[in-house]
């Protein structure tokens, strides 16, 4: 057998087992394992009917329990855009977890979660693109996991109608 033929064989070989363990794991599985919920459950609600998108909205619940959250930037179906969760300094100390739930207002079966990255300056970020779907209309869940205990909030809201083509 020809030096250059073996070689080659040992590339395709080589490549074939490099594609296969890429092709058979996850690629999400590689981010931060989700925490369970453990401990109490606390609802926060919205005061009034606030519309977060390029606005600050707060929601509370018993016993100082709160966190700020708003939709920034060009907030569309099909485009990418920004969400934003503040959370007091306590709570952003000790909070583990940060997850957003978007579904579509009404029980529709799209659903799109995401996991938010704490930022330097406390808050917690995320980027969101949402798919077109009927209605403007959705429910933003949030959940928050801290040591003993999770937040849960739902915040319906519509995109703007800007973002229709």
């Amino acid at each position: 057998m020809d030096m250059r033929y073996a070689r080659s064989l040992v590339a395709v070989f080589a490549l074939i087992a490099v594609l296969g363990f890429i092709f058979s794991h996850d690629p999400s599985s590689l981010g931060p394992a989700d925490q369970p919920a453990s401990g109490r459950l606390f609802t926060l609600y919205s005061g009034d009917a606030c519309q977060p998108v390029n606005r600050r909205c707060l929601l509370r619940g018993e016993a100082e329990r709160s966190f700020s959250l708003s939709l920034e930037g060009d907030v569309a179906a099909l485009r990418p855009f920004e969400i934003d969760v503040m959370l007091p300094a306590p709570a952003a100390r000790e909070a583990g977890l940060v997850t957003v739930d978007f579904l579509p207002f009404g029980g529709g079966k799209a659903f799109n979660r995401y996991t938010l990255t704490r930022q330097a300056d406390g808050h917690w970020r995320g980027k969101i693109l949402l798919p077109r779907q009927p209605s403007d209309a959705w429910t933003l869940k949030v959940s928050i996991i801290l040591r003993g205990e999770t937040w849960g909030a739902e915040l319906p809201f519509t995109l703007p109608s800007s973002g229709r083509q």
